[in-house]
């Protein structure tokens, strides 16, 4: 085990140096990366290593092989860079905390930015999917029967986002939180403020108050933040 861990480290390690050097040389869309044997001396790592971390950059879908002339930089997508942040994030429990600050960071701007376009009708479906996950909650927290209406609540309020990549990481941040409960065994909506503060969410949103909506959708992250940086600081 110890020996795998090693070896997982060197790997990561290694292609932490690689996108550094991608960065600070400006390499874009196209360009090659140095050979195994360049980044081998130039990192003063073993090509053995190199060539371990360029696969996982390649199965990543940051870089390309061709044959016979090395690996380039494939062209930005959504998919590579969230299967990338999906990665670290499977990896060590300090890469899921992270993600979640971003997402804290982001999702109430976003929110309260797009709070005037809400309508009646996606008021009463906001409402009506917290009553659905109310009356769930009162039989059993259980996440299976909760997880579909809470990630439907949380679809519906950006509905007017028109920003791809928040939307995608929301929905793998959705996914690799489903991970964590099971390998972890942390259960989001056994919180007994789980459904106080989405209906405080909903409430906002009816009154047009943005300053208000961003404050209950950090609170709602609270829990979970709490739970993760304690298992990562003990």
């Amino acid at each position: 085990m110890k020996k795998l861990l090693n070896e997982i480290d060197l790997r990561m390690t290694t292609q932490l140096f690689i996108k550094n050097l991608i960065k600070e040389n400006g390499l874009k869309e196209g360009d090659f990366l140095p050979t195994e044997k360049e980044l081998s001396d130039r990192l003063g790592i073993s090509r053995t290593a190199i060539r371990e971390a360029l696969k996982g950059l390649e199965s990543l879908g940051i870089t390309k092989a061709h044959q016979g002339k090395g690996h380039y930089i494939r062209k930005f997508n959504y998919e590579a860079a969230l299967l990338s942040l999906d990665y670290f994030a499977q990896i060590d429990l300090k890469g899921f905390k992270d993600l979640l600050e971003v997402r804290i960071n982001l999702e109430p701007t976003f929110l309260a930015r797009d709070i005037e376009k809400f309508t009646e009708e996606d008021i009463y479906e906001l409402n009506k999917l917290v009553l659905s996950m109310e009356k769930k909650a009162a039989v059993s927290f259980d996440e299976v029967a909760l997880s579909d209406e809470h990630r439907l609540f949380h679809e519906k309020l950006f509905t007017y986002v028109d920003n791809g990549f928040l939307l995608e990481l929301m929905h793998m941040f959705s996914v690799l939180q489903h991970k964590l409960s099971i390998l972890h065994g942390y259960n989001a909506f056994s919180s007994p403020n789980f459904i106080t503060c989405h209906r405080e969410i909903v409430k906002a949103i009816t009154l047009r108050q943005p300053e208000i909506v961003k404050g209950a959708l950090i609170t709602h992250y609270s829990d979970t933040y709490k739970w993760v940086d304690s298992n990562t600081t003990s």
